[in-house]
């Protein structure tokens, strides 16, 4: 029951791949079985942010930000919609957390805005 918890296993059967510091790599385990049968790519390490995204972003002032810019950050990704309702609810609460975070933590962090419009 503790190790359902500390997973958050919600249903079985439920594959979760640590790494040697007992950091979790992948919880769905199951997928990357699906992907990769033979195991040829085990432990099923996901790609680095570099190797996902380009190599610059626009803010919404439309200015531009590089990858390089973002190095040394923790980073987070919000997929969202503009026709989206329970998104139309949470972005702006959101955008006060990413405020107020600004304010009290500097800039060792950044939000990613991920648009499915």
């Amino acid at each position: 029951e503790k190790l359902s918890k500390k997973f958050k296993v919600s249903g079985i059967p439920t594959f979760v791949i640590l790494d040697t510091d007992g950091k979790t790599i992948t919880d769905d385990g199951r997928s990357a079985i699906s992907e990769d049968p033979t195991g040829e790519e085990f432990p099923w390490i996901p790609p680095k942010f570099s190797e996902v995204f380009g190599d610059t972003f626009v803010r919404n002032d439309g200015t531009t930000v590089t990858t390089a810019d973002l190095d040394g950050k923790t980073l987070a990704i919000y997929f969202s919609a503009h026709w989206c309702p329970p998104c139309r609810g949470f972005t702006p609460k959101l955008i006060e957390t990413y405020n107020a975070m600004k304010k009290a933590r500097g800039d060792d962090f950044e939000f990613i805005f991920a648009s499915s419009d």
